[in-house]
């Protein structure tokens, strides 16, 4: 499952879209080494080690292609649990 919402402050718009979908036939699913999260066509990456995200998700006329980039190393690690 996925959840797709833009919102407009300004305007007070907001859309928003859901997709359910089955890894099984290979239209959900992850990756560790490199990132990768999908479901059909929207796709969550990170091949760099996390220092770069990128979000590619559309649905009618909304679409959303946003790209991350840390600018200075995170101070927050994961501990091994």
């Amino acid at each position: 499952m996925a959840h797709l919402a833009v919102s407009d402050a300004a305007t007070g718009n907001h859309r928003g879209v859901e997709r359910f979908a089955r890894g099984a036939a290979g239209l959900a699913g992850a990756t560790a080494e490199p990132l990768r999260v999908w479901l059909e066509d929207w796709t969550l990456t990170s091949d760099d080690g996390g220092a770069t995200w990128r979000l590619d998700a559309a649905a009618d006329d909304l679409r959303l292609d946003l790209t991350l980039r840390a600018e200075r190393p995170s101070s927050c690690r994961a501990t091994p649990g």
